[in-house]
């Protein structure tokens, strides 16, 4: 998943990609996934 510096560094903005055969539970692991990471 790309990460993006945006506006300007610290702020960072994260581009996902959705398409018809991702599920919830893959989103609910991708967030649990960057809580982890951004909570270290």
């Amino acid at each position: 998943m790309p990460v993006f510096t945006w506006p300007e560094p610290p702020e960072r903005l994260l581009r996902i990609s959705a398409h018809r055969y991702n599920e919830e539970s893959h989103y609910r692991t991708l967030a649990d996934a960057l809580l982890t990471e951004l909570n270290d």
